[in-house]
This record gives structure tokens, C-alpha cells and sequence, in this order.
């Protein structure tokens, strides 16, 4: 039974310094790629929300029109409903079914604005975080703030 209670100590012993030497690597990962984001906003003008935005919209409308033409025809409902709104249906909706299509496009626009925005924020918040404090656990004020990796990730869009 001794011999047991030697290897539960020395496993228990083991698996703080593992965990160490990963949270070590982790932290080496994240501050060169930190280093990487921040040279990489610096140097590149054409970084911005809005040239991003204006480079991937063309691309993101292509896609769903192509989306949109792939799934129609492989959808019979989808294909009897649009060939029947050519066919017959009035100049109203015609009318009504095109707005519906351009109202969800500009959603989608919308969509693609946002998640520009927010990982724009998240990729800020990440280049001024202070690497060292986190890793070192010791806050450098005396606020409340817990730091979880919900915080981590929303705290900077928040603030």
C-alpha cells in the first residue's frame, strides 16, 4: 500500500510542472503572435473595418446569389414556387419577392459589418493586453475584475 501512496504523490507532483510547461508554451505562442498582430497593424494601412469590409463584400453577395442559385434548383418546392412567381405572378410580386431578396442581402451585409467590428475589437483588446500581468495572475489595479476566458474574450468589447 506504501508503494501506491509514493506514485499518487509523485503523479500529483508531475502534473503541476506538465501544466506549467503548457501554460509556458501557451504563453510563448500567444505573446510572439501578439507581437505578430501588432507589427501587422502598424505596418498596413490597408488594415482598416472599412477596407476589409469593402474587399470581402463583393465577395460575400457573389456567394449567396451562387448559394441561392445551387439551392433552388435542388429543392423542388423552392424551384415550382420560383418558376410559378415567373411564370404568373404579377408585376407586385415580382416586386415583393426581389425586395426580399435585397432586404435579406443587406442583412447579411449587416452581419458580415458586425462580425468585422467585433473581431476588430477582440484583435484591439488582444494587441493591448498586458501578457506578462496575465500570466503572472497579479492584477496591477486594485479593481474586482476576475479573469476568466469569458472575460478575456468579452471584456475588451465591452469596455
Amino acid at each position: 500500500m506504501s508503494i501506491h501512496k509514493e506514485e499518487d504523490t509523485t503523479l500529483a507532483e508531475a502534473k503541476p510542472s506538465l501544466n506549467c510547461r503548457k501554460q509556458h508554451q501557451y504563453y510563448h505562442a500567444l505573446r510572439e503572435l501578439q507581437a505578430a498582430l501588432r507589427q501587422k497593424q502598424l505596418d498596413d494601412p490597408n488594415l482598416s473595418q472599412p477596407h476589409i469590409f469593402s474587399f470581402c463584400a463583393p465577395l460575400f453577395v457573389f456567394i449567396c446569389v451562387f448559394a441561392l442559385g445551387v439551392l433552388v434548383p435542388r429543392h423542388p418546392q423552392l424551384k415550382n414556387r420560383a418558376a410559378d412567381l415567373l411564370d404568373n405572378g404579377t408585376k407586385s410580386e415580382l416586386t415583393a419577392a426581389l425586395l426580399f431578396l435585397a432586404t435579406a442581402i443587406v442583412g447579411s451585409l449587416l452581419v458580415l459589418r458586425g462580425t468585422i467590428w467585433v473581431v476588430a475589437r477582440l484583435a484591439t483588446s488582444f494587441c493591448d493586453m498586458d501578457l506578462a500581468e496575465v500570466a503572472s495572475g497579479r492584477p496591477d489595479s486594485d479593481d474586482t475584475f476576475e479573469l476568466t476566458p469569458a472575460n478575456l474574450l468579452v471584456g475588451g468589447i465591452i469596455n
